[in-house]
């Protein structure tokens, strides 16, 4: 298959940016598409990961994650933040951003593998703080536990930059959930003394954590 690399325009920044790579837009019938690509890198592990950010008619559309080497099949996932484009056009998006990799910005954080900084985290983390405390949730065996179920209906009727997946490692990576075994739920008898698999938050690191 052809590539026609013309199809997207890379631009570079001002000022501490002009060797930068800071977005790559749409020419012809993409021109209503940009994308924001950055490189992650983990500042210990020095794993990378490419961030991209889309926007159509300059609305944010959201992000996907991956790396340069899975990028070629990742890059369809746009798909499930609203960019539907040509299978080619994918393909050529893919050939623009390794092209110009060593040009594109790179943030130096302290991440996990599928991408999400602490800082990101955090965020996500007070959000369900507060939805903890307007719902009564009370301790037990140390933990917050909210049952899967309702731990994805609160996360799919809000917007969060990364998907549900990532975030349920990223809670058990950085140590803010109980888990059974290598899952990212626990198992909690609730009040019917019916096992149910439950997101549980550690009651002490939420109540840690500050209001902003």
């Amino acid at each position: 298959m052809a590539v026609n690399q013309d199809r997207w325009s890379p631009v570079k920044g001002e000022n501490e940016n002009k060797d930068k790579v800071v977005s790559i837009h749409g020419v012809g019938d993409c021109k209503p598409f940009k994308f924001e690509v950055v490189r992650q890198k983990d500042s210990e592990t020095k794993q990378e990961n490419l961030v991209i950010h889309a926007y159509y008619n300059n609305e944010d559309y959201g992000t996907i994650v991956s790396s340069i080497s899975k990028l070629q099949n990742d890059i369809v996932k746009l798909q499930d933040i609203g960019v539907v484009l040509a299978r080619q056009y994918y393909a050529e998006l893919v050939q623009i951003i390794k092209k110009h990799f060593y040009e594109l910005p790179l943030k130096r954080v302290k991440c996990i593998g599928n991408g999400v900084s602490e800082e990101e985290l955090l965020k996500f983390v007070r959000h369900f703080k507060g939805y903890i405390n307007e719902n009564n949730k009370e301790v037990k065996d140390g933990c917050y536990n909210i049952e899967v179920s309702e731990f994805s209906r609160e996360y799919e009727n809000n917007m969060f930059r990364y998907g549900e997946r990532e975030y349920r490692e990223a809670l058990r990576l950085f140590g803010y959930t109980k888990c059974n075994g290598t899952s990212f739920t626990h198992v909690v008898k609730l009040d019917d003394n019916k096992p149910v698999k439950c997101i549980s938050f550690f009651a002490e690191k939420i109540n840690s954590i500050e209001e902003e």
